[in-house]
């Protein structure tokens, strides 16, 4: 019995890793001679939104998770629950980047927030940023969806 239960945990856990971000694109962030791409999951719905990233043990460098926010707001992101370091971007609803949040580290409580409204967040690896010259105005464009 005991074995029963411990296994249903194991499954249930293993089970939510993924339930973020069940769609994929790709999206651009870019500027005049400067453009980098990223393979990002989409997060949408609510249970999305709140989950991001959380219990991952790992993110390929040109990977990430895009948040589209139901309407533009300001938004708060933590790291609770979420093993690995980040770069958060925060973009406008135009996709001009206004606030990036370098190497936001893994398990802390306290909450990154937009400055001003926004309608999308990238999440990436730590490093990315300083890695791939991300830079404030750079505009974000995502590949449109069949």
């Amino acid at each position: 019995m005991r074995f029963l239960f411990y296994t249903l945990i194991l499954l249930v856990n293993f089970g939510q890793e993924g339930t973020a971000g069940t769609s994929h694109t790709t999206v651009s962030l870019a500027r005049p001679h400067h453009k980098v791409s990223f393979q990002v999951e989409i997060a949408r719905a609510p249970h999305e939104l709140n989950y991001g990233l959380m219990n991952r043990h790992s993110l390929a460098k040109s990977s990430g998770m895009l948040f589209i926010f139901p309407k533009t707001q300001r938004a708060s992101f933590w790291m609770k629950n979420t093993l690995i370091p980040l770069d958060i971007i925060f973009v406008q609803e135009d996709g001009k980047v206004v606030q990036i949040h370098e190497k936001a580290q893994p398990l802390n409580p306290d909450p990154i927030h937009s400055r001003t409204p926004i309608k999308y967040a990238l999440e990436l690896a730590a490093g990315s940023v300083q890695d791939q010259n991300i830079q404030l105005g750079d505009r974000l464009e995502q590949q449109r969806q069949e």
